[in-house]
C-alpha cells in the first residue's frame, strides 16, 4: 500500500489563504473597534461644544438641526459597510484619525461672531442723582463709577418676541471677517452710527470667549472736548435714520441705549435664569437683559483681565479717544448716504 501524498500546489495555497483570511479578519475587527472608540469620543466632544454654545445662540432650531446632522454623519461613518479592505488598513486609519482631530481643532478655533462692551468712567449730575434716588427710594444709590453700555433691541421671535431686551452690540461673521472687524462693524451699525471705532483698537488681551466661538471685546472710552459721551446723540441719529428711506433695516435694530454701573452686578444673581434677568441702569430704571447678555456678564465676572469687582477697578489702562464729528463728508456719504446730518464719535489717534 503506497503512502498518501502530502498536499502541495493548489491545496497548500488554499490552506494558506484561509489562515491569512482568519488573521486579517481579527486585524480588521480590531481596527474597526478602534475607529468606533475614536468617533464616539468625537461625538462626545461635539456634544459638549454644542451644549456650551447653546447658552448664547438665538437660533434654537438651527442648533438642533446642526446637532442632529453631526450625529447622523457620525452614525453613517460608524456603520458604513466595508466592501473591500485596503491593503494597508493601519496606515489609512492613522490618516483618518489625524484628519478627524484636525477638523475638531479647527471647529474649536472657528469664530462665528463678536461684540464689544464700551466702558466709561462716569458720574451722575446732581439732577440725575436726585431723580435716581427718588426712583429707587435709596439715599445710598450709587452716583459714580465705571460703567459699560448696553443696547436695547426688540426680540424677533421666540417666547419673548417684540420685547425689548438689552445686550452688547455684536453679531455674526460676514465674508470671512476677523473678529475685530465684526465687532467694529456691528458697533457702527447697531449704534445708529454714533460709534465708529477702528478695528486696531480691539485688543485680544482685553477680550474673552463665550461658547468657544463668540468673542467679546472691551474698550475704555474717553471723549475729546466733552466731560462724558452724550447718549442723547444716539436718539437724534436714530430719528434721522428712521426718516430716510435708504436706511437698511439692520441699521435700525437698536431702539435705545443705556449705561450700567459695573458694581450693580454685585447686587443681582446672574444664575437665577438663563432667559431674562432684571438689571438697574445708572439712572435707576429697571431693564431686562437676554440670554446672550446674561452669558456675557457671567463671563465678565469671571474674567481677571477686564474688571476687578472686589476693588471696583477697571483693568483696561489705555483709552480709546473719541471725537464727535458731523457726517457730511462726501466720501463717507457715498458708502453710507443715510448718515447725512448725523453725528459720530470716531476713534482719534493722539500722537
Amino acid at each position: 500500500m503506497q503512502p498518501q501524498p502530502q498536499k502541495t500546489g493548489l491545496s497548500a495555497l488554499i490552506n494558506g489563504l484561509q489562515q491569512n483570511s482568519s488573521s486579517q479578519s481579527v486585524s480588521i475587527f480590531q481596527s474597526l473597534q478602534q475607529n468606533n472608540e475614536h468617533f464616539s469620543q468625537n461625538l462626545s466632544d461635539q456634544n459638549l461644544i454644542a451644549q456650551d454654545y447653546q447658552n448664547i445662540s438665538k437660533e434654537d432650531n438651527e442648533e438642533e438641526e446642526a446637532k442632529s446632522s453631526i450625529q447622523q454623519n457620525i452614525k453613517s461613518t460608524l456603520f458604513k459597510p466595508i466592501q473591500k479592505q485596503p491593503k494597508d488598513l493601519k496606515k489609512k486609519n492613522q490618516i483618518t484619525n489625524s484628519n478627524s482631530e484636525s477638523k475638531q481643532n479647527s471647529s474649536q478655533d472657528r469664530i462665528t461672531g463678536a461684540g464689544v462692551l464700551l466702558w466709561e468712567k462716569f458720574s451722575l449730575t446732581e439732577e440725575e442723582y436726585i431723580q435716581k434716588q427718588s426712583i429707587l427710594q435709596d439715599e445710598l444709590a450709587q452716583r459714580e463709577g465705571y460703567t459699560f453700555l448696553l443696547f436695547g433691541q426688540k426680540e424677533k421671535k421666540g417666547k419673548f418676541k417684540d420685547q425689548v431686551l438689552y445686550t452688547d452690540p455684536g453679531g455674526k461673521i460676514d465674508n470671512n471677517e476677523s473678529s475685530q472687524k465684526i465687532a467694529s462693524r456691528e458697533l457702527f451699525e447697531e449704534s445708529c452710527g454714533i460709534f465708529q471705532i477702528d478695528e486696531q483698537y480691539f485688543d485680544m488681551k482685553k477680550s474673552f470667549r463665550m461658547g468657544g466661538s463668540y468673542i467679546l471685546y472691551n474698550i475704555n472710552l474717553k471723549s475729546i472736548g466733552e466731560e462724558r459721551i452724550d447718549l442723547q446723540k444716539f436718539i437724534k441719529n436714530q430719528e434721522i435714520l428712521q426718516s430716510n428711506e435708504q436706511t437698511p433695516v439692520f441699521w435700525l435694530e437698536s431702539l435705545t441705549i443705556t449705561r450700567i454701573f459695573a458694581d450693580e452686578l454685585k447686587k443681582i444673581n446672574l444664575y437665577e435664569s438663563q432667559y431674562i434677568i432684571n438689571v438697574t441702569d445708572v439712572y435707576g430704571k429697571e431693564i431686562q437683559i437676554g440670554r446672550r447678555c446674561i452669558a456675557i456678564l457671567r463671563a465678565l465676572t469671571k474674567s481677571p483681565n477686564v474688571y476687578n469687582f472686589q476693588k471696583s477697578q477697571l483693568l483696561i489702562n489705555n483709552y480709546v479717544y473719541l471725537q464727535l464729528q458731523e457726517n457730511n463728508d462726501e466720501d463717507l456719504l457715498k458708502i453710507y448716504p443715510w448718515l447725512k446730518d448725523t453725528s459720530t464719535y470716531k476713534s482719534k489717534y493722539l500722537k
